[in-house]
């Protein structure tokens, strides 16, 4: 099953440029990793805002925020 997962960065997350910088680079390599192993069919990120959205192939919507909620910046998103 295909589900789409959309993260927004909270405005009171409380990171710093650096902090989020480096969670956002450690979420990237981590999607890299899905989209090559095919679990993740298509990942963007908005031009205006923080965040990102995914396009996961999993058995269930379990799997799916499973996986939404192992990502690097998820305690800080929407």
């Amino acid at each position: 099953m295909r589900f789409v997962i959309e993260g927004r960065l909270r405005t009171s997350c409380g990171l710093t440029p650096a902090e989020y910088f480096d969670l956002a680079v450690r979420e990237w390599e981590m999607v890299l990793g899905w989209v090559s192993s095919g679990v993740a069919l298509a990942y963007g990120r908005p031009v205006s805002v923080p965040g990102g959205t995914l396009l996961v192939e999993v058995s269930s919507e379990a799997d799916a925020r499973a996986l939404a909620a192992s990502l690097p910046l998820a305690p800080y998103a929407e």
